[in-house]
Parts: structure tokens; sequence; C-alpha cells
């Protein structure tokens, strides 16, 4: 088993089991570690930055400051001649280290996290309705069966 579902385990499932020992949890978060406060605050900043980083507010919010380092670029590279704090080089390096270095190195991988997170959760949620899909099956063969007993008796009387 994974650390994942190991985590789950150590906390009561709101749905119970699946048949293979998967924990069905109600909320997404059950899925992580939580024993200690450093897993703790790991789990509330992976999610929170899921859900926040993921949306297309924080797109608009990266292209707006993107759209700000465009007229240090063109200075650089001598389209535009007048000089500011936004064609400064001290500028452009400041925002190559946001934009390009923190966005991609730090927030990534906890993007990444969060999705683990949630693809164990939906992973859990399919194996369960796969497993009720399964047990629905076999009722209606049973069902069908004795239908065609009852059929059966209906035209013998006859």
């Amino acid at each position: 088993m994974n650390e994942t579902m190991e985590a789950a385990i150590t906390k009561k499932p709101h749905f119970g089991f699946t048949r293979h020992g998967h924990a069905l949890h109600e909320k997404q978060s059950d899925y992580h570690k939580d024993s200690t406060a450093y897993q703790r605050f790991n789990k509330r900043c992976a999610i929170w930055i899921t859900k926040n980083v993921g949306t297309m507010t924080a797109f608009w919010v990266f292209t707006v400051l993107a759209a700000f380092v465009a007229p240090s670029c063109l200075f650089a590279a001598g389209y535009i001649h007048w000089h500011t704090f936004l064609t400064s080089f001290g500028f452009e390096l400041l925002a190559t280290l946001v934009l390009s270095t923190w966005l991609e190195l730090a927030l990534m991988p906890a993007i990444m996290v969060g999705q683990n997170l949630q693809g164990a959760s939906s992973d859990a949620r399919s194996g369960k309705t796969f497993e009720d899909a399964e047990d629905i099956k076999v009722m209606q063969a049973s069902q069908s069966i004795q239908l065609e007993k009852i059929i059966t008796l209906l035209e013998e009387e006859k």
C-alpha cells in the first residue's frame, strides 16, 4: 500500500472501505497524512495552492505580471529607448526570478501534491463505484433467473 492509502486508513473513512481495502473519505484532504503539525501544514498548503493557483484568476494575475516584464525586454533588445523603472535591468531580474524561477520551482510541485491528493480520492471513489456496479450486475442476474422461473411456472399453468 502507498503512503496516501496508509494515511487514509489512520482516519476513519466516512464511506467505509472498498473490497481491496482502500478507504473512502468524504473530503479529498483526508487522504493526506496529518499526524504531525508539519504534515497538517503541508496538507493545508498543498490544497490551498491547488485550489487557488489553478484558477483563471491566478492565470490573469500571472499574465499581468509577465506583461510588466515586456518593456524591459523591449528596452534590452533596443526596440524602445525610454528608460524607466520597468525597463531597468534590476526589475527584469526581479521579475524573472518571481515569474520563472519561483512560479515554476515552488508552485508546480505543490500543485502536483494537491493533484496527487485529488487523484487518490478519485481512484478510491471510482473503485467503489465499480464495485457497486458489479453488485448491481450480480443482483440483476439473480433477479433475471428468478423472473425466468416465474415465467416458466406461469406458462406451465396455462
